[in-house]
């Protein structure tokens, strides 16, 4: 996909690759829904801003184009996992509800394309999934360090690797995210 370049007032934003950032919009209907908040007033006062003859001037205020993009970036977790293999699926909704046991009153967002767990706007522990593997993302790597030895078969970084047939252990789970969020206070 060619970069699309997209300048509002007194602001210039370039996106490589809209569909990446969102599940739900691709960059044509981001522009298309950018043009239906048009202001010529806005685009009029920005088109001598215009540094290249290929650029799009659509005349939206970077509030609503943030707005807008907001909108479209949060996947519900729920999202995340349907789009996985049933194993992979399974093993982390397992995962998810260990987490969740341990800090019932987290924030379940999709943070950096991968589900995250917060508290109080901070994110604590996430996971992931890839072709041959699932992953529970410690996010601090002096945990890591301080659990290395109960984490050495998973280890990898920071980030512990498993398969959905030889899921994490569940006590292991529970007393890593007790110390994740023991490590935050």
């Amino acid at each position: 996909m060619k970069a699309m370049s997209v300048s509002m007032r007194f602001w210039r934003v370039n996106w490589l690759g809209i569909p990446e950032m969102s599940a739900k919009l691709g960059a044509d209907q981001f522009v298309k829904k950018l043009k239906a908040l048009r202001s010529t007033r806005t685009a009029n006062s920005v088109s001598h801003r215009a540094s290249d003859k290929n650029d799009i001037l659509i005349g939206v205020r970077m509030g609503k184009v943030f707005t807008l993009a907001k909108e479209h970036m949060d996947m519900p977790i729920d999202d995340y996992l349907s789009k996985l293999p049933a194993d992979q699926r399974q093993a982390l909704q397992s995962l998810r509800e260990v987490v969740l046991s341990v800090m019932p009153d987290a924030e379940e967002v999709i943070s950096y394309q991968v589900p995250m767990f917060k508290r109080n706007g901070e994110g604590v522990i996430s996971m992931s999934a890839k072709k041959d593997y699932c992953s529970l993302h410690l996010m601090s790597p002096p945990l890591a360090k301080s659990m290395a030895d109960e984490l050495k078969k998973y280890l990898k970084g920071v980030t512990l690797h498993f398969t959905p047939d030889k899921p994490l252990p569940v006590s292991l789970v529970k007393k890593i995210v007790k110390a994740r969020l023991k490590e935050m206070k």
